[in-house]
């Protein structure tokens, strides 16, 4: 039967035709190894685990016709014996294979405890040897050599080292009841060496260098060929999988050097283990402290019966235990005494640290333990404090030889809080102060002079802050953003955040596993039962000459604790009251669960056993659900510290569950970055952007500063001085409050550039949640926007934000087009003259519903005359100053969409044949826009907006009329009249010359008359589009020569060609007279000067 095939691509192994030569890439007849796996494998990786042999060989193929003339090319190194067979002309080759072995790292889940028996079985050729057993860890140190020393390999040297073979590698789990577990298997290339290179190539310890002694120096080229045949060759991490998941990782090398000796004066000899791998490529141990807060168990949903827990935490040869666990709460546990410390002796290079192990251990009445989980935490050097250090002390040996370590003084620990500090450098920090005054977002402050004829901020509203935060025009010149208050709003979640540390800085928490399930034709699940939390740490030490790292001086020894430090540990087994608010502001695209409409959605909240929904309340059909709802509940932590967020889709009889969200209420009231109310961009006591914290800023950056042991902040006149650097007032549109609070939250807004903090705080915001279902892992159902404030429970909290939304207002808004002047002409007509057919399109909240005027023809001096009147109707908030679009989604769907009251028109040069060409456009925010000119000589561009450099007298006159012309609010304003400038995109040489570029210049002026009526007001005032009654408009008053001439050609030819014709015949005619006096003139000039 077939056990096991190997699926190659043939297109490699092709031989290439005679007329072509052969590729370097091409694999046919070239010394390879054939991996072959299980028959049943179906995954498309090389490394998942499924290998059943390795065959090393060559494979050709070749047309048939060509099959004599290739053959001869290979007889060099191939004999054929007999048909259809070859067999290398060399016979043998001796070989020495050396493996070397340090240690794994394995993942739980062998064994129902999460622990593992682990040992190594290595197969290479004909023979194979296997290391011993390392018991109960997930970390083993094996730190031995394999050696076979006798393998005869068919063929020469350069086929092996052009093409280096594979030893196998299998990782086993032993039982003491049943047959050993397969873990994985993986394989590692060795590194093939000659006899003559094998001396020469040995590693060397360093001599110390003798005075007037000659060195011998090599190219880069040499040291890159001795690299190659370097021996012992450099460990590397070698993945071990079963069935298509890394289970492993093995630190292992192995090399393969040729003997001199015949195989006829040798004999086969047992594979050889030795202990200790060669110091040239043993890592070079070092001394730290490893410091490990317990913080306990959340969300185990093991049932105990009675046991109390513990947890151990391995790294090396050390070993961490916890306390006791104290009284369950629902399915959270902490321990009685969290915190242990020790000496560990780790290689000096960080790709060779071990794992680190958590397990959970049960102790029973009598004292029994039983292991129950476990977990790998791989990647332990990112718990390295770079900035910190330790002073270890050699302690008198108490008993025999032992040796112990006095942990002394650590440097920049005894005031150093439980979460952790990343100060930034010098440079980091010049470069911050740099980036902060070269930031374009901080403005200076805005003149409050004009605002209240364009913002009446008592119609404002969160929904206010919310879109002001989406959408910003600056590339339009609609700046209206800048003069409202404005929030975050994240992408994704705001655990998923790298500058808020992913919410973990104060607590890693990490999956404990008690098992692994296999499935047919899936990925390989780990069984998880529970979260633990801890809080890891990594400290160097600073040893003398001969206290060197060697693994001898490791023992667990406690670390000295100042009080303060001391009482931020007893906080995190306290119980806290706590009282949660949850803004739920929309969900993002639900996935529907009917086929013919979509989700009528509402929202389920679950926390501690309490549930709240607004069933009643539910938005029917719609994939985007507007909810606008706040939901308060009471919790206590650790016990309820996680809150589940839900939506679920209403029906007559049974809701469908569309998914769920989940969020660690712990990490945010945890977290060094304040993460339990954000702190907004500006301070204000009162407004929609009204503070929300219970402590001022000033109140908070006091508090930060005194558990960091710094001096109060001081104010300077305008300045605040913090940790030693100094910062401006930043607020922009909140200047009436208090000078003292505006400094200090500048501050809090640069703490990350402080010294002795060096992170950020949560600001407002609002974050994006992805919602996913149990039944459908990894499949997104949609997303859901909200955020999150915790409070105390034992204090006075602000009440709650109103984000109820208002449903907008209807308007009619009415545009009279009266004129365009001083157009920019670009074609020309036969004649040769410029021209344009002008025309105005127009829309506003829809472009499939836009108007447009009719054709003003035959303009020659960029002047267009029109008299028409659009009619808009819109849907308008004044809260959110946004207005509502409906959008069609196939043929019956339509959904809602939020976007500024924006007024589109474009100036089109109307043609017959060709596309239509753009002259201009104009967009106007009807909230916020300049007051028009009644005067057209003024009527340009500001210089923020176009970026036009004017001259002196006309900049001059330009900043009077600028300053007459105030923002105007047309809801507020009702109706205005005037010239508005028209811009577009003007093809200029760029500096080099040899490129163009599209600068935004003027390109018009056109005179509009806006103005805005409610729905009963427009009722009561009916007006027709165009010039249409009632309130017909009267003609434009144009040109003669403005017609369309193909519906009147004789007027065409009367009013077009007529002129021409008459023009050419004179000019003509002149022309023709003086070329008659002249040719006259000079051919009787002769006969008069004879006659003289």
């Amino acid at each position: 039967n077939d056990i096991a095939v190997c699926r190659l691509n043939a297109k490699y192994f092709l031989n290439a035709p005679k007329d072509k030569q052969q590729s370097s890439n091409s694999l046919c007849w070239r010394m390879r190894n054939f991996i072959f796996k299980d028959i049943h494998c179906q995954h498309s990786c090389i490394n998942c685990g499924c290998n059943v042999g390795i065959i090393q060989g060559s494979l050709g193929i070749v047309v048939d016709s060509e099959r004599t003339e290739y053959l001869a090319t290979i007889t060099s190194d191939w004999k054929q014996t007999e048909l259809y067979y070859w067999s290398p002309i060399v016979h043998y080759t001796v070989f020495k294979c050396r493996i070397f072995i340090h240690q794994a790292k394995i993942r739980p889940g062998s064994d129902s405890s999460g622990l593992c028996d682990g040992y190594l079985r290595i197969i290479f050729g004909s023979q194979w040897a296997q290391t011993s057993i390392e018991e109960g860890t997930l970390s083993p140190i094996w730190n031995c050599v394999i050696c076979f020393d006798m393998l005869v390999f068919p063929g020469s040297l350069q086929w092996y080292a052009k093409n280096p073979p594979l030893v196998a590698i299998e990782l086993y789990d032993r039982d003491r009841l049943t047959a050993n577990d397969y873990v994985g298997c993986g394989s590692v290339t060795v590194s093939v060496i000659s006899s003559s290179d094998a001396d020469d190539s040995a590693r060397e310890e360093p001599e110390k260098l003798k005075p007037n002694k000659l060195v011998k120096t090599r190219t880069a080229m040499q040291k890159y060929q001795k690299l190659k045949v370097l021996s012992p060759p450099p460990l590397t991490w070698v993945p071990i999988a079963q069935h298509g998941s890394v289970r492993a990782e093995v630190l292992v090398s192995a090399e393969l050097v040729e003997t001199t000796e015949e195989i006829g004066k040798m004999e086969m000899a047992e594979p050889n283990i030795t202990t200790g791998i060669p110091t040239s490529i043993r890592p070079i141990m070092k001394n730290y402290v490893l410091e490990v807060v317990f913080i306990g168990f959340r969300n185990y949903t093991k049932t105990t019966f009675g046991g109390r827990h513990r947890i151990k935490v391995m790294m090396g040869d050390l070993l961490l235990t916890s306390g006791l666990s104290s009284t369950r709460l629902k399915n959270s546990i902490n321990f009685l005494v969290i915190f242990a410390s020790g000496v560990v002796s780790l290689p000096e290079q960080l790709e060779y640290w071990p794992a680190i192990i958590a397990t959970d251990v049960s102790v029973s009445a009598k004292g029994a333990e039983t292991t129950l989980g476990a977990v790998l935490i791989p990647d332990s050097k990112r718990f390295l404090q770079v900035d910190k250090s330790v002073k270890c002390i050699p302690a008198m040996p108490s008993d025999g030889d032992a040796t112990t370590l006095q942990i002394g003084e650590m440097q920049d620990n005894e005031a150093a809080p439980l979460l952790r500090k990343e100060k930034p450098t010098l440079m980091q920090r010049t470069l911050g102060v740099l980036k902060r005054n070269k930031d374009p977002a901080k403005l200076p402050p805005i003149d409050k002079t004009d605002l209240a004829q364009i913002i009446d901020e008592t119609q404002y509203n969160w929904w206010t802050k919310y879109y002001n935060s989406i959408y910003t025009y600056q590339e339009t010149g609609d700046l209206s953003h800048l003069y409202k208050h404005s929030l975050i709003i994240y992408s994704n979640e705001l655990e998923r955040q790298a500058d808020l540390s992913y919410m973990h800085d104060w607590a890693e928490p990490v999956k404990l596993v008690h098992g692994v399930k296999y499935k047919k034709n899936s990925m390989p699940k780990e069984e998880s039962y529970a979260t633990l939390k801890l809080n890891i740490k990594l400290v160097p030490c600073k040893c003398g000459t001969n206290d060197a790292g060697d693994g001898i001086m490791l023992r667990p020894l406690a670390a000295a604790l100042n009080p303060r430090y001391q009482a931020e540990l007893h906080t995190l087994t306290d119980l806290t009251k706590i009282i949660v608010r949850v803004y739920v502001v929309q969900g993002v695209q639900l996935r529907p669960h009917d086929k013919s409409t979509k989700s009528d959605a509402y929202v389920r909240l679950h926390l501690g056993g309490k549930t709240i929904a607004n069933r009643a309340h539910y938005v029917p059909n719609e994939s985007n659900p507007v909810f606008g709802k706040c939901f308060q509940m009471d919790a206590v932590l650790p016990r309820d510290n996680m809150l589940e967020v839900s939506i679920f889709d209403r029906n007559l009889f049974t809701d469908d569950y569309i998914g769920s969200t989940y969020i660690d209420l712990e990490d945010r009231w945890r977290t060094r970055h304040r993460a339990a109310v954000g702190i907004p961009r500006e301070y204000s006591k009162n407004g929609y952007n009204k503070w929300r914290n219970i402590a001022t800023p000033f109140e908070i950056l006091a508090e930060l500063c005194s558990k960091s042991d710094l001096p109060a902040p001081k104010f300077l006149e305008n300045r605040i001085e913090v940790d030693g650097l100094k910062f401006k007032d930043e607020t922009r549109l909140a200047l009436g409050e208090e000078l003292q609070e505006r400094l200090s939250l500048t501050a809090l807004h640069h703490l990350d550039q402080l010294p002795s903090f060096g992170y950020k705080l949560v600001p407002e915001h609002v974050e994006t949640r992805t919602l996913y279902r149990r039944d459908c892992p990894g499949i997104e159902q949609g997303k859901i926007q909200l955020w999150i404030e915790l409070y105390e429970g034992n204090l006075n909290i602000p009440p709650p934000i109103d984000i109820t939304p208002h449903p907008p207002q209807v308007y009619e808004l009415r545009v009279v087009v009266y004129g365009c002047k001083d157009l920019t002409l670009d074609e020309r007509n036969i004649f040769g003259k410029k021209m344009s057919d002008v025309g105005v399109k127009g829309w506003c909240a829809d472009k499939d519903q836009s108007q447009a005027t009719d054709i003003h023809y035959r303009s020659f001096n960029g002047e267009a005359a029109f008299n028409w009147r659009m009619v808009f109707p819109l849907k308008y908030s004044a809260n959110e100053d946004m207005m509502v679009i409906k959008m069609k989604s196939g043929v019956l769907n339509e959904y809602e969409v939020k976007h500024p009251p924006v007024l589109y028109l474009q100036v089109w040069d109307n043609d017959l044949i060709t596309k239509d060409d753009f002259l201009g456009m104009l967009e106007l925010n009807l909230s916020n826009f300049t007051e028009p000119c009644t005067n057209r000589r003024f009527c340009t561009l500001t210089n923020d907006f176009a970026g036009i450099k004017l001259p002196e007298p006309l900049a001059r006159l330009h900043g009077i009329a600028q300053c007459r012309r105030p923002p105007v609010n047309l809801f507020a304003k009702k109706r205005v009249r005037g010239w508005f400038p028209l811009h577009g995109q003007v093809d200029q040489m760029s500096k080099d010359k040899r490129l163009k570029e599209q600068m935004r210049m003027q390109t018009g002026k056109i005179e509009l008359e806006l103005e805005i009526l409610t729905e009963a007001e427009a009722a009561s005032n009916p007006v027709g589009t165009g010039r249409n009654p009632p309130n017909a408009l009267a003609n434009p008053s144009r040109p003669d020569t403005s017609f369309n001439p193909f519906t009147n050609p004789l007027k065409a030819f009367h009013k077009v060609l007529l002129p021409v014709i008459v023009k050419g015949l004179i000019i003509l005619g002149i022309s023709a007279i003086i070329i008659l006096v002249v040719v006259q003139f000079f051919s009787n000039l002769p006969m008069k000067l004879l006659g003289l």
